[in-house]
């Protein structure tokens, strides 16, 4: 069978368990989908693990039957605290799954979440973890069970989702417009309506690092709804006034290049 998006999603659900650190979260689906769109086909198979199971885990080989998987105890897993993750790969066809990590698909896995900030237990000098990767922010085991943590923002986290091929022939037949975000350049374009510009809410959330969502038909950017949201196929776009008061970002416009400028700054 061919391995869709939606059927990967679903069977990604642990991701979904708010136990996890959002930024955990976003980043792994960011991957899970860069990967796809490569013909790598990621599931996580583990994401927080309580205490009471991480002693059951380490048990196994120990006073359990089983080989022994782990050296850590409750409290000593980045597991027991939202901020690891493991992952096994589906075959190109989806009907079984493989631990091979000396393949080029689980080298390309592991080069990708480690490009996102990832740390990768196949890096560890004493126990080698090749299916785990974990995201510290740099707090200790120590820290973490005397109660310190990164901060959990309260952040939507965004399934990435394909563009369809609707929206690429819609928006050529659209006037449109450059935008330039503190400075750099994007490749994605605004578009003109009724002389107003427009902004694909998904590059400007990427450029400037606030979260993107979609909900009751409006573009969510950071906290904001965006009221102006215009869909074409499955992209959103919405006024570029509305877009920078949500950010507190200052807006110009040059007519004769049209060129929008956003700007990080008091307006």
């Amino acid at each position: 069978m061919a391995v869709t998006w939606d059927w990967l999603v679903k069977k990604n659900f642990r991701l979904n368990d708010a136990n996890l650190h959002p930024a955990v979260r976003q980043k792994a689906w960011d991957v899970i989908f860069e990967l796809w769109q490569q013909g790598i086909y990621v599931l996580i198979t583990q994401g927080y693990r309580s205490i009471a199971e991480q002693n059951d885990l380490y048990a196994q080989g120990r006073t359990k039957p089983g080989k022994i998987v782990t050296n850590a105890r409750g409290g000593q897993s980045y597991h027991n605290y939202g901020l690891a993750i493991d992952f096994v790969l589906y075959t190109k066809d989806g009907k079984d799954v493989t631990w091979d990590d000396s393949s080029a698909e689980w080298k390309q896995v592991v080069r990708v979440f480690k490009s996102k900030e990832f740390a990768w237990g196949g890096d560890f000098r004493t126990f080698k973890d090749t299916p785990h990767f974990e995201m510290t922010f740099g707090y200790t085991y120590s820290q973490l069970q005397n109660g310190k943590g990164p901060v959990r923002p309260a952040t939507v986290v965004v399934i990435p989702e394909p563009a369809k091929a609707v929206s690429s022939a819609v928006l050529n037949q659209e006037s449109t417009c450059t935008i330039i975000v503190n400075g750099a350049k994007l490749d994605a374009r605004g578009i003109m309506r009724d002389n107003l510009s427009y902004l694909p809410v998904r590059a400007v959330g990427n450029a400037t690092g606030v979260t993107v969502g979609f909900e009751n038909g409006k573009a969510l950017l950071g906290k904001g709804v965006l009221q102006t949201t215009i869909l074409i196929g499955d992209s959103g776009y919405a006024h570029t006034r509305e877009i920078a008061d949500v950010l507190g970002y200052k807006v110009d416009w040059d007519g004769k290049t049209q060129t929008v400028t956003l700007t990080k700054g008091a307006r």
